[in-house]
């Protein structure tokens, strides 16, 4: 049973908690799915994730590899929550074996199998197992070891229908069988989700899932100027990297299985309250879940009100000067207008006197 108090906890608690302060409330997830940012208190509680918080998860995945110093950006192929799906789907058409080669609505998932399963890049992902299971798993395919890796944190076998999907896409590129393999994951122990980058224990997965979300929020409102990609095209093709490539990449991954509220992350972390009623989505987010001492707190709030109190002042500072920016530029224009006026009527003049002594002479 993990501890809400331990040293770990209470210090990845506290990290969180300093980002609530520095997320811009009033403005989309930047380089993320298109929600409100209150969405975010989904991984801090014991509600199930949803299909948006994964494909941000793996988004995370994704630019982490791509910052690798070896260029792991040209091995992997990181894909979202629907191609499984897709692939089923696809698999049980009448008329499929003889339209995939050519019609349109095939394409990027043709592409796709060219890239990883033809030219031997890694494919990962995770998919959702059905309404029936409500479980989510990950998937690896190695086109160059011809395997396909399958992490179910109920350590439980890939479903025939998946499997019987995938063989069929497999076929269409590659005469080879691939070895079904298994993923390193973690086991679950407990409700609660865990992140498929999350390197911690289960009790941390959710909070540290959380971090790296915000994090990846605010590197992006960070770098508006640089367009940074919502999604990258890890498509080119590299050197034979061998058994080494999949194992360079943390992935693991566990599902969230319906727990009570006595049980829940942020009820057991943050401070009681004598408020019984069940929290609302907001005060999810907006409560403080790790237990600290009244010097702790007060430590705590003077930090953040001098935080707060230098970004105002900042702010007041940019705000002035991008005000007298604006008026010097308005001022540089107004002198402009004025020095063309003069000079067009200094223009006429000549004209007009000459015209005044032809008439005279007339």
């Amino acid at each position: 049973m993990h501890d809400p108090r331990s040293p770990e906890r209470r210090k990845l608690a506290c990290k969180a908690n300093e980002l609530f302060g520095l997320l811009p409330w009033n403005r989309k997830k930047a380089g993320l799915r298109n929600d409100e940012p209150y969405e975010l208190w989904r991984y801090l509680s014991d509600e199930w994730l949803r299909s948006t918080d994964e494909n941000d998860m793996l988004e995370i995945l994704r630019r982490r590899i791509m910052k690798d110093p070896q260029k792991q950006a040209q091995h992997f192929r990181v894909e979202d929550v629907h191609l499984t799906a897709k692939l089923v789907e696809f698999s049980s058409l009448a008329d499929v074996d003889t339209e995939y080669r050519t019609a349109q609505r095939f394409r990027w998932i043709r592409e796709l199998g060219r890239d990883v399963l033809e030219d031997g890049q890694t494919l990962l992902t995770i998919g959702y197992l059905g309404a029936e299971k409500r479980h989510w798993v990950a998937f690896s395919i190695d086109g160059k070891m011809k395997q396909l890796g399958y992490g179910d944190s109920l350590g439980k076998q890939i479903p025939e229908n998946i499997l019987a999907a995938f063989t069929w896409w497999i076929s269409k590129h590659s005469s080879t069988t691939f070895q079904v393999t298994s993923l390193p994951v973690v086991k679950q122990l407990d409700g609660f989700s865990c992140g498929i980058l999350s390197k911690l224990r289960e009790s941390m997965c959710r909070i540290t899932a959380f971090i790296d979300t915000v994090n990846l929020i605010l590197e992006h409102f960070a770098n508006d100027d640089a367009e940074l990609p919502a999604a990258v095209d890890l498509s080119i093709p590299g050197p034979d990297r061998g058994e080494e490539r999949l194992q360079e990449v943390s992935f693991t991954f566990t599902m969230p299985l319906p727990m009570s509220n006595r049980d829940s992350l942020v009820e057991e972390a943050r401070e009681h309250n004598d408020d019984d009623s069940r929290p609302t989505k907001q005060q999810k987010i907006t409560r403080f879940f790790s237990k600290e001492t009244p010097e702790e707190k007060e430590d705590r709030m003077a930090r953040m009100w001098d935080e707060l109190r230098a970004t105002q002042d900042k702010q007041e500072i940019d705000a002035v000067l991008e005000a007298e920016k604006k008026a010097e530029k308005k001022r540089e224009g107004n002198r402009i207008r004025r020095q063309k006026q003069r000079a067009a009527e200094k223009a006429k003049k000549p004209e007009n006197g000459k015209k005044r002594v032809c008439e005279a002479l007339a």
